[in-house]
């Protein structure tokens, strides 16, 4: 049975969100009621986005400066390790940037994972840009459609393993073979009655996984 792992990045693999971490360090101005505005739905990723980072103040070497403090979960690289002896596809699925997921990873020198994710990149003026390749066609709220991506991965996989903590892993929330959530993950499935295992860090999943 081929198995398929698919991780949500900010606040599962990291231990804080890195999104709200660089905005907490570097907007300008308070940003809550933006951030509230695109949970409850009002506002899509990539309206959220924006938003944000024309209020913030940063360049390239500063940004990934600050994005290498932050740490990720004391287990992680061992359930990669555990993964991997088993065969099990992995991929990161977030509604995150690529370049805050490849500067913490590439300091903690974990390499070969396959991404998903919404793009932000330095062009040769050293100003930011944003793309969404993984939007979804059909609501248009997140950056990257994790159901979207799930269901492709399906097509060569008899079951999918999904572990998630929050806004964005809400709708592949619904369609997993097998979930692990913690935080808001959990209580958005506890009021929609979604079976859940309950985890607070990657040794949970693996001592689940192992038995």
């Amino acid at each position: 049975m081929k198995k398929t792992i698919m991780i949500d990045f900010d606040g599962t693999i990291t231990k804080q969100d890195t999104c709200v971490a660089v905005a907490n360090e570097f907007v300008t101005r308070d940003w809550k009621n933006i951030d509230e505005r695109w949970s409850n739905g009002e506002l899509s990723t990539q309206q959220c986005s924006q938003m944000l980072f024309d209020l913030m103040d940063f360049d390239e070497k500063t940004l990934r400066s600050f994005l290498e403090k932050i740490e990720i979960d004391d287990y992680f690289i061992r359930f990669i390790e555990f993964c991997r002896k088993r065969n099990y596809d992995i991929y990161i699925v977030s509604d995150g940037f690529d370049f805050n997921i490849r500067t913490v990873l590439k300091k903690n020198k974990i390499n070969n994972m396959e991404i998903y994710s919404n793009i932000f990149f330095f062009d040769d003026k050293g100003e930011y840009n944003l793309k969404f390749p993984h939007k979804s066609q059909d609501c248009g709220k997140c950056g990257t459609c994790k159901t979207s991506i799930y269901n492709k991965l399906k097509e060569s996989s008899d079951k999918i393993i999904y572990i998630g903590d929050g806004y964005s892993d809400r709708c592949v929330a619904e369609n997993a073979d097998m979930l692990f959530a913690k935080s808001y993950l959990a209580q958005y499935c506890d009021e929609k009655e979604i079976e859940y295992i309950k985890y607070d860090s990657f040794k949970d999943v693996i001592d689940y996984l192992q038995k």
